[in-house]
């Protein structure tokens, strides 16, 4: 399925070329093309991973991404969001939905407010809707043993807010989740990109990207006993990494994100049906 679709994308990309010169550029480009030696990165290069990279970028990213494997590669689409559990229990929904806002804009969601309250439960006002990100009987609950994890609810309702929003933008792009606990990551992926990941054999099946669902105890999570599971930068899961720590490596983090969506050319940007 994948490789119909790829090929189809292909003879697309021919058929807009305009001029001759145009079409030697493409040869030349697709000859420096680091992407076309590796399979997994040059599929979800046609699936439209690099869709919304400016053509200012695209080489460096390209080049970036290409000596590693997923998911540990120097990712420059925009598609990633570091986080971990503690951050998003503790009052980081915010900030994590604010990272996520400028891949958002893109895909034509628009975060326009953020309020977050916390008392005896967690809640999130996200453009006026609220959602409980967790209650108190929950964490209680866990705390006795009973078949709940905080994480697992939390990821759960805050990626379920995020996937509605796209859904009713009409957006193909849904936020998976790949690992967890601290070694959780967040990334924009449509179904064919996911399912692709699902079916690479260059992809080992706990790093394979998934929805979070409200199943306990592993929320969607794929075996994590299959291999070693998805480690981000050094700080993020650092058992000696403080909450306030952490709490400022998503502010270096949002500070990247919006360096980068500066070089974006969002006027020419793919359009998405």
């Amino acid at each position: 399925m994948a490789k119909n679709w790829i090929a189809k994308r292909k003879k697309n990309k021919k058929t807009t070329t305009t001029t001759p010169q145009s079409n030697t550029n493409e040869e030349d480009e697709e000859d420096d093309d680091v992407f076309k030696y590796d399979e997994l990165k040059s599929t979800l290069e046609c699936l439209g991973y690099m869709d919304y990279v400016s053509k200012e970028i695209l080489v460096s990213a390209k080049k970036a991404m290409f000596p590693h494997h997923w998911p540990f590669w120097d990712d420059r689409s925009g598609r990633r969001v570091y986080f971990d559990e503690e951050v998003l229990i503790k009052k980081g929904g915010g900030k994590f939905i604010s990272n996520l806002s400028h891949f958002l804009k893109l895909l034509g969601v628009e975060i326009n407010s953020i309020e977050e309250h916390l008392d005896d439960d967690y809640r999130l006002i996200v453009n006026g809707k609220e959602i409980l990100v967790w209650s108190k009987e929950e964490q209680e609950a866990e705390k006795a043993g009973e078949p709940v994890e905080v994480w697992g609810v939390t990821m759960v309702r805050i990626f379920g807010l995020i996937n509605e929003m796209l859904e009713q933008v009409g957006s193909e792009e849904r936020l998976y989740a790949v690992s967890g606990f601290d070694g959780l990551a967040a990334y924009f992926l449509t179904a064919q990109m996911a399912d692709f990941m699902h079916e690479s054999m260059e992809v080992e099946i706990a790093d394979r990207p998934y929805i979070p669902v409200m199943e306990y105890p592993d929320y969607g999570q794929p075996d994590q006993n299959d291999t070693i599971a998805f480690e981000p930068p050094p700080g993020f899961s650092s058992p000696f990494t403080s909450l306030e720590e952490k709490l400022k490596m998503y502010d270096e983090e949002m500070q990247r994100i919006e360096k980068e969506f500066d070089l974006r050319d969002l006027k020419n940007r793919p359009k998405k049906k």
